[in-house]
C-alpha cells in the first residue's frame, strides 16, 4: 500500500514539476507578437507637458531595482528604460524583463514594448541567485507578458490625461 502512494506522489509531483515548467517551454509564439506598440492622443498637451508627465510616470512605476531608465532625452521626446515584472506559475516564480520607448509629440505619446526576456528566481522552495535572462519566445509566455504589457501601457495612458495643476 504504501509503495503505491509513494509512486502516486511521486507520478502528483512529475506532473505538476512538469506542467510548471511548461509556462516557458512550449510553441513559440510569432515574432510580431513578441512586441507591442501603441499610439495615443492627449489633446491639448505640448511635448513638454507630455515628456514632463511620462518621466515622473516613469519615476512612480519603475520602482523595483532593476527597472530603470535608461535613457531620456526632453528635446528629442524621448524616454527609455528597462521594466521588471514578476509573476508566479506553479512552483516557479519568473521575472520578465522588457524595453519601454517611450516618443512624444505635441498632443501624441508612441509606446512601444519590446525585447522580452525572463527568468527564474525561485521554485520547489529553493530561490535562484545565479539565473540569467533568455529570450521570452513561447506563446504562454508572450501572452502573459502582453497582458502585462496592456496594463502598463493603460496607466500609461490614464496618467498622461490626469490634470497636473495642483
Amino acid at each position: 500500500m504504501s509503495k503505491k502512494i509513494t509512486k502516486f506522489g511521486l507520478i502528483v509531483f512529475t506532473m505538476s514539476l512538469l506542467t510548471s515548467c511548461a509556462t516557458m517551454m512550449g510553441v513559440k509564439a510569432p515574432v510580431e507578437m513578441r512586441s507591442m506598440e501603441k499610439i495615443v492622443e492627449i489633446p491639448d498637451n505640448s511635448k513638454d507637458e507630455l515628456y514632463i508627465k511620462a518621466n515622473s510616470w516613469f519615476v512612480e512605476t519603475f520602482n523595483s531595482a532593476e527597472s530603470v531608465i535608461e535613457f531620456q532625452d526632453k528635446e528629442a521626446g524621448k524616454i527609455m528604460g528597462k521594466y521588471i515584472f514578476s509573476y508566479a506559475e506553479g512552483v516557479y516564480t519568473y521575472n520578465v524583463k522588457q524595453t519601454v520607448d517611450i516618443a512624444i509629440k505635441d498632443n501624441k505619446v508612441k509606446v512601444t514594448i519590446s525585447n522580452p526576456m525572463f527568468k527564474a528566481t525561485s521554485g520547489m522552495g529553493e530561490t535562484y541567485t545565479n539565473t540569467s535572462y533568455r529570450a521570452l519566445e513561447t506563446q504562454k509566455g508572450i501572452d502573459r507578458a502582453r497582458t502585462e504589457w496592456n496594463t502598463l501601457i493603460n496607466s500609461l495612458v490614464e496618467y498622461l490625461k490626469t490634470d497636473s495643476d495642483w
